[in-house]
């Protein structure tokens, strides 16, 4: 078995790594972890059977980390297709592709997809099942701005001062075109395609920086 807590403090004393993966024993390969350190940021990234997803009290935990700015709950697969550029992936799935968009060099262009995330310096953004916002994202994004979001399911502020927004009720029915049409308007409310660009961009020069 995985005993987390024995190798936990290993993991602390780690002055830097890139790429962190645990799993539990056994046939499932879930529940597991994986940490993963990417240009302007670190993330965690938890996996977890349906059966098996802890309650939401155990997320709301997590926003007390610090410098957490934010994170997202989401269905596997979906967040799979939702941001896979490869036409291989439709190809090998059997999966229909002839609509896509696809740019000059093959890959599928996701920016139409309502589930699509992107990297903005210091977090990750997207819009989903369950979100969670603190510190720079709350800069960026602004508290009010997002509890006011009038579509949500469910939003509120947490005792930390987080902010935890929920878009639609079942995790699993992501395809409804209602739950479509609520992930589009709160990017659109939130102008994130626009914070997109602009994340690019400011990427783009940290890479180049000397």
């Amino acid at each position: 078995p995985c005993n987390i807590e024995k190798r936990l403090p290993k993991i602390r004393g780690c002055p830097k790594f890139n790429h962190l993966y645990l799993r539990t024993s056994g046939r499932s390969s879930k529940p597991s972890f994986h940490f993963t350190t990417w240009r302007s940021c670190h993330m965690l990234w938890l996996h977890y059977d349906y059966p098996g997803v802890p309650p939401l009290d155990f997320f709301h935990r997590l926003t007390r980390l610090p410098g957490f700015n934010a994170g997202f709950q989401v269905d596997e697969e979906d967040d799979f297709w939702q941001n896979t550029e490869s036409l291989n992936d439709y190809r090998k799935h059997n999966k229909p592709y002839f609509h896509l968009r696809v740019n000059d060099d093959d890959r599928v262009d996701i920016t139409g997809n309502p589930g699509h995330r992107f990297e903005y310096p210091g977090m990750l953004l997207s819009s989903g099942y369950r979100m969670w916002f603190g510190n720079r994202g709350l800069e960026l994004l602004g508290k009010e701005r997002l509890l006011a979001f009038p579509g949500a399911h469910h939003s509120e502020e947490l005792e930390n001062g987080a902010i935890f927004i929920q878009l639609y009720e079942n995790p699993r029915e992501y395809e409804a075109l209602e739950n479509r049409r609520r992930q589009q308007e709160f990017r659109d409310w939130l102008d994130l395609d626009q914070l997109e660009s602009t994340a690019r961009h400011q990427l783009n020069r940290m890479t180049e920086a000397p």
